[in-house]
């Protein structure tokens, strides 16, 4: 049975980025709804910038009528069939109220961009009306084979122990905090990987603006370090992140999967160094998978995120008592 979906927002992460050429594709919502068309119909879209909604529908070039609006009320009110499936791809401003706007017309199932919001309080004061909806949160990752075989190692310590991890998540962007707009990623991985972790230092740097334009952060779980660089003063993007085992390393990130293995040395007697391996993955575009999960109704991660926001604000709060 096909989903009628509807589309509310179109942004780059909307439906823009199938432009890029070097990307592989899917890699946006329409993108993947588009190419999922056995099991999602798209019925409506939505943006409050008219250019968006006419590039859009030039885009997707379809024989069928889509009941298209500049206001997400105006949308639902204007579709008259049942929406099984709603996609959220506006900022983290306006997702509450869009919210609260889905689950009076009963929409089952949503799927929102990260952040869900800019605070966990805004969430938790609407989460009562929110007993009866599975809502996903759009954190990818969790769909990509690179990732996924990272989790896979660790369950099985195929390389021992994870005893540290380090990353950088470098965004010239900074339209938001980059911990909250682009590292919330990382963080969630380490929420996958280890669960929550206890802060044991934050500290931040601001622009005029208020806000983050570099931050560094130190962690633990368990015996697990963990340290990242969020911002960064850089004009490049990097998201990267090296998981340190008792026998080997894992690094990943935007460039790749790269994983190392203790070794004899050749260079010196009785010791040891780290040696690269193959290491091979069959590709799975994370889009699809995770559309195909949602459409499975497998166990959504809204809890997740949510505690992802609870992190963030505590890196921030900590920060905040420090130079007070």
């Amino acid at each position: 049975m096909k989903w009628n979906t509807v589309l509310i927002g179109l942004g780059r992460i909307g439906w823009q980025l199938e432009l890029d050429q070097k990307r592989y594709h899917p890699c946006t919502h329409a993108g993947t709804i588009k190419a999922l068309e056995d099991q999602f119909d798209l019925i409506g879209v939505c943006d409050r910038n008219k250019d968006k909604v006419v590039s859009f529908l030039s885009w997707w070039k379809s024989n069928k009528d889509i009941v298209y609006s500049f206001k997400h009320q105006e949308l639902l009110k204007n579709l008259n069939k049942k929406i099984d499936f709603a996609v959220v791809c506006t900022g983290p401003d306006s997702h509450c109220q869009i919210l609260k706007d889905l689950v009076d017309y009963s929409i089952p199932v949503i799927l929102m961009e990260k952040p869900i919001a800019y605070n966990s309080q805004q969430i938790k004061d609407i989460e009562p009306i929110l007993q009866n909806v599975s809502i996903y949160v759009n954190f990818e990752r969790r769909f990509h084979p690179n990732y996924q075989s990272i989790k896979q190692i660790l369950m099985r310590r195929t390389l021992g122990d994870l005893t540290n991890i380090q990353g950088k998540v470098l965004a010239p962007s900074i339209k938001r905090d980059p911990l909250l707009e682009d590292a919330i990623h990382w963080l969630d991985l380490i929420l996958w990987y280890v669960g929550k972790p206890k802060i044991l230092y934050s500290y931040w740097e601001y622009n005029q603006n208020g806000i983050e334009e570099r931050s560094i952060h130190l962690l633990k779980k368990d015996d697990i370090l963990i340290q990242l660089e969020s911002g960064g003063k850089r004009q490049y993007f990097e998201f990267s992140m090296v998981l340190d085992f008792t026998r080997g390393r894992i690094e990943v990130g935007n460039t790749g999967i790269y994983v190392y293995r203790k070794a004899k040395s050749s260079r010196y007697e009785k010791f040891y160094e780290l040696k690269k391996i193959p290491f091979l993955i069959k590709f799975k575009n994370p889009w699809i998978e995770m559309y195909q999960s949602i459409y499975q109704n497998l166990p959504n991660n809204f809890q997740d995120a949510i505690l992802g926001i609870s992190l963030y604000e505590e890196l921030k709060n900590f920060d905040r008592n420090r130079t007070s």
